[in-house]
């Protein structure tokens, strides 16, 4: 049986074991991301993880570097525990392995670039490449890819989950000093002091 693994905060994993399965509600590729014609499968919901289970990411879940795990994102502004997950699925029906590699040429760019054309046009083909990355999870060897994630457009019930880890407590990127998220959360604070310096007083 196919097996991968999830990063899910706790809020959301008390959700997912109300209704009793994990809905695919991150669409694979948003609309307005990618060229038009893009197939409508391309649009579906999806759910991503990855093929080893790493308790020390799920330690530090905000130094993840994929930049699609779209609930290691939304991490980054929560103070919540977080759950590594072993998921067992009964079949690999509806389960694939894709590349997020694909991304490497249009990531970290500044505001200014990413408004040129040539970016534009260079992220529209690293869509259709991502999409076109897709392959069946059976058909999926280790080391084909460099970035692998695992990507399933089907609900998880909760009986293929186990929690396998948890965090004590997830502290947030914008807390933990030389973190990027840090250094822009200081230069926040120092903007917003420096302009209520400058304005004048009553």
């Amino acid at each position: 049986m196919p097996v991968f693994y999830r990063y899910i905060r706790d809020s959301k994993l008390r959700d997912i074991a109300e209704a009793g399965q994990e809905e695919p509600n991150n669409r694979f590729i948003r609309y307005g991301d990618g060229p038009s014609s893009l197939p409508d499968k391309a649009r579906e919901g999806a759910i991503w993880g990855f093929h080893f289970p790493d308790p020390e990411r799920c330690d530090d879940g905000i130094r993840q570097t994929s930049p699609v795990c779209h609930d290691v994102r939304e991490m980054v502004a929560q103070s919540e525990r977080l759950h590594l997950v072993k998921i067992t699925m009964p079949s690999s029906e509806g389960l694939f392995v894709c590349d997020t590699a694909v991304f490497a040429t249009v990531r970290n760019v500044n505001a200014d670039e990413a408004e040129t054309q040539a970016y534009k046009d260079k992220a529209s083909h690293a869509y259709t490449s991502y999409w076109e990355s897709l392959i069946p999870f059976d058909q999926y060897n280790a080391g084909d890819y460099k970035e692998p994630e695992v990507v399933s457009f089907k609900a998880i019930p909760v009986s293929c989950m186990e929690i396998i880890h948890t965090t004590d407590e997830f502290v947030p990127a914008h807390k933990i000093p030389g973190t990027p998220e840090y250094q822009a959360a200081q230069d926040a604070m120092t903007r917003l002091m420096d302009s209520l310096w400058e304005q004048p007083q009553p």
